[in-house]
């Protein structure tokens, strides 16, 4: 994952994501890239919460802006889910490739494109980038889909 962040030079930063989602409620496990749990993330309709790897805790009635509590920087983890799959939350702009496929989604200031592992129209995507007004570039790089249980 790479993050630039405005005014600064890029941050570049390694590890390993791992996102449950299930309907209204997300878990989010970050790990360094040594494999090191460094902070999981819990949001429900009820707001959110992260714990980091040495304990504290922090919970908001709003996800988002926990999230940009923590990181100084808004990032919506509520729409993430949607984005990932190339839904829409809103009044979106969506420019899809030859495959019928989203390969660019524009909303709330976000600029999201996909790229995607061969041409399958049912394939997801294996490389989802995130940016937003040349401030935030999130790169995430999709190693494997399951279904939740």
């Amino acid at each position: 994952m790479r993050v630039s962040v405005p005014n600064g030079p890029p941050e570049n930063s390694g590890g390993r994501l791992e996102w449950e989602h299930r309907s209204g409620s997300d878990r989010i496990l970050i790990s360094s890239p040594l494999g090191v749990g460094v902070a999981e993330i819990n949001v429900g309709p009820g707001g959110g919460r992260l714990r980091t790897a040495d304990g504290q805790l922090r919970e908001s009635a709003d996800a988002d802006a926990l999230m940009e509590e923590v990181t100084g920087q808004p990032l919506p983890v509520r729409q993430l889910p949607n984005w990932l799959l190339g839904r829409s939350g809103g009044a979106a702009m969506v420019t899809s490739d030859s495959a019928g496929r989203p390969a660019r989604l524009s909303e709330a200031g976000w600029q999201i494109d996909y790229a995607y592992p061969d041409d399958n129209p049912g394939a997801l995507p294996k490389l989802v980038s995130l940016r937003r007004d040349d401030e935030i570039d999130l790169r995430l790089r999709i190693e494997e889909w399951r279904a939740a249980p």
